[in-house]
């Protein structure tokens, strides 16, 4: 019997709320069972159907494993070392033979990423870092859409402390128009704002100010 590890995140490129990164943890067994599921990378999915594969991967996985890194957090170290962080403490906690990884780094740059990754680990798996990792890989398009999930619960406990601001990415207009509005309004911006994010400093100098970080 082998043990599959696929590792995957959702969030990592919104301005505000959480990323949640999720590691999806296999038998080899039970891989036939996953792929007849028909998992695919969660933006692929509806809402609908990505809850319905949520609840349908439990049952399947020997473990699952959920990280919530916080806006605050994130605004403290560089994103890559954190993912790459997480990702090893996954690891290290379910100990597979075999994992899957879904890179956020390009060509060249997978295997060193790969191997400062398997130089922080306690055993010797075999490790495949690839892009778009959660189209190819069974095992991570079930951490995708576990990770998307768990972050959507996030988003929706955030519009109940701070009304409905969108998706939290910048290209959803909801998002930016929210965060203008509040920005006007309280001359700051709440904790679940990326406050060193590229794009929320452009959006404070465009309401005249750069927002101290």
């Amino acid at each position: 019997m082998s043990l599959i590890l696929g590792i995957d995140e959702a969030g990592r490129g919104c301005v505000i709320g959480p990323m949640i990164m999720c590691g999806f943890f296999i038998k080899d067994k039970h891989l036939e069972q996953l792929i007849n599921l028909n998992v695919k990378d969660s933006k692929q999915l509806s809402v609908k159907k990505r809850e319905q594969l949520y609840n349908e991967l439990f049952p399947l996985a020997k473990k699952i494993i959920v990280k919530e890194i916080t806006s605050a957090t994130i605004d403290k170290f560089n994103l890559n070392t954190l993912e790459k962080h997480i990702t090893s403490e996954i690891i290290n906690t379910l100990k597979s033979d075999t994992v899957y990884i879904d890179v956020p780094v390009r060509g060249k740059f997978i295997p060193k990423y790969v191997e400062e990754i398997r130089k922080t680990l306690k055993f010797k798996p075999d490790i495949i870092g690839a892009n778009k990792a959660d189209v190819i890989y069974p095992v991570v398009s079930a951490a995708s859409i576990i990770a998307k999930v768990e972050r959507d619960k996030k988003i929706k406990e955030l519009h109940e402390i701070y009304g409905d601001f969108g998706s939290g990415y910048s290209s959803d207009e909801k998002t930016i128009s929210f965060f203008q509005n509040y920005y006007q309004e309280y001359n700051s911006l709440p904790d679940c704002v990326r406050k060193k994010w590229k794009t929320t400093q452009r959006l404070c100098l465009e309401q005249g100010t750069l927002f101290p970080v």
